[in-house]
């Protein structure tokens, strides 16, 4: 009579493990037969590189179940991607080699239970190039992110909105930022920037780290240079013509001098954004603006809609965000009490200090 195949249980929907470091994983092998078992114990996947179990034998008396442990040791700069699974075999010594296999997802992450990724990972642009990094909690409680950028050149200007997030167990959330030249070139060659977008859970050992480049082009490329040469000589050529076909008058007449404007950003001081901004191609989140720009101002707030794309303040996304904002604060202090004044409006206030 063969004997009934064992039942594996891997602790918790999700193995984590940090870059560097080690985490452990119990695994549960409940032997339901009549009489004793010996079990063998291997690590399946990707993981089977950098894993081991301790022990990987176990003597499991009948009716009863034994504990191991999955060791998990990635080396620096390991990666996960979305939908990696860590899988554990069970055989029964001396019968069938199939076995059974139980599965958890993995992930490889600096911070515990939170998956970060930045897209696109090289970004182009004349002035600046724009990036979305989508955070997800596999944890069973909120995670307050906090987002930091680094640029060892100090060669660029960052615009992150917003600098701090609050993901929900099983949720995603998405911070844009935005990466400016400080030094724009006229002409030459493409210049690569190399920065760092870092984050962290608030109150919690471990912060992530990813890369990402900014290349940066010539504002004037080898189409542009063509086309200012063209239209130097169409512009001598014509003067000529015309200096040759009707000479000047005697006395040059007075010209008047040329009107000067004055435009400022729309977004002055230090401000303070009320909510979340939202993509202005969503047009069921402009509703979710709106909505929220009417309940502050019922309120008595002098808050205001801003299409991010007509301040040099604001992060502009993948193509442009509605912001609801107040903007003329004399301080960071001022600001921070206007969020404070209204937390009951508005929970995700947060201020920002000018550039």
């Amino acid at each position: 009579m063969m004997s009934p195949d064992p039942l594996v249980e891997l602790a918790g929907r999700t193995a984590w493990a940090p870059p560097g470091g080690e985490s452990r994983v119990r695994v549960t092998v409940h032997n339901p037969g009549d009489r004793d078992e010996q079990y063998r114990l291997d690590v399946l996947g990707d993981a089977a590189r950098w894993a081991q179990l301790e022990p990987r034998l176990l003597a499991v008396p009948a009716g009863e179940s034994g504990v191991t442990d999955v060791v998990l040791r990635p080396p620096h700069g390991t990666t996960a991607p979305p939908g990696t699974a860590l899988g554990v075999r069970c055989v029964r010594v001396g019968g069938a080699e199939q076995g059974v296999v139980a599965e958890a997802d993995l992930l490889v992450s600096p911070v515990a239970d939170l998956d970060a990724r930045i897209e696109p990972a090289v970004g182009s642009g004349a002035r600046r190039s724009r990036h979305v990094v989508t955070l997800h909690r596999h944890g069973s409680a909120p995670a307050p992110v906090v987002i930091e950028t680094g640029d060892p050149r100090q060669a660029l200007g960052f615009a992150v909105a917003p600098r701090e997030v609050t993901v929900e167990p099983g949720g995603t959330e998405r911070v844009y930022v935005t990466a400016r030249t400080r030094r724009p070139v006229l002409l030459g060659a493409r210049r690569t920037h190399p920065f760092t977008v870092g984050y962290r859970v608030r109150g919690a050992p471990g912060q992530g780290e990813l890369a990402a480049r900014f290349e940066q082009r010539p504002v004037l490329g080898v189409a542009g240079v063509l086309g200012i040469v063209l239209v130097a000589l169409g512009l001598v050529a014509g003067l000529m013509f015309w200096a040759f076909r009707y000479p000047l008058p005697a006395a040059p007449p007075t010209s008047a001098a040329p009107a000067t404007a004055a435009s400022g950003d729309p977004v002055q001081g230090h401000f303070v954004i009320y909510g979340p901004p939202t993509p202005i191609d969503d047009v069921a989140n402009l509703g979710a603006a709106e909505r929220l720009l009417s309940a502050l101002q019922a309120g008595g707030v002098d808050a205001r809609l801003v299409d991010s794309r007509d301040s040099d303040q604001l992060a502009d996304g993948l193509s442009g965000l509605w912001v609801v904002l107040r903007d003329g604060f004399p301080t960071a202090e001022a600001a921070h009490a206007e969020c404070t004044a209204h937390r009951d409006l508005a929970p995700y206030c947060y201020a920002v200090a000018p550039r």
